[in-house]
């Protein structure tokens, strides 16, 4: 009986667990026709540094290198694609001790000239943006 009921309880929990579409599937739903990436935020090394003030230890000991080229990307938000620019940079900040952590890369992407979205890169190696969308800060 007990073989009975485990059995039953296995099949139940399997029966509940659906195929995950592929990766390529969200890219290729996303209409890139239809995209508007908007300007690129003219003031965006301004917003990564009221970014790291407020999101860093002790911001005004950070080193920091220049940010990379913005690029054009697309994330999703709330199941839709939204689209906007992207950069990434190193930074070198230190932590409660007072000493410096090395240089951490850090990614940003902007939507409507604001950050709606910023990773440490070096905490997840091959960081996503979404399922099979890498970032990519090169």
């Amino acid at each position: 009986m007990k073989k009975l009921i485990l059995g039953a309880v296995v099949a139940v929990l399997l029966s509940g667990c659906s195929q995950v579409k592929p990766e390529q599937d969200l890219m290729s739903a996303i209409d890139f026709s239809k995209a508007d990436y908007g300007t690129p935020p003219p003031d965006y090394k301004l917003k990564i540094k009221a970014w790291l003030e407020s999101n860093l230890k002790d911001p005004d000991s950070a080193k920091v290198s220049e940010p990379t080229v913005l690029r054009k990307e697309v994330a999703f938000e709330n199941k839709q694609p939204i689209f906007g620019y992207t950069t990434c940079m190193g930074v070198n900040a230190k932590n409660s001790y007072g000493g410096y952590t090395g240089i951490k890369g850090y990614w940003f992407f902007f939507h409507h000239g604001e950050i709606v979205r910023a990773q440490q890169t070096d905490v997840y190696p091959g960081m996503m943006i979404f399922r099979g969308h890498n970032v990519t800060c090169s």
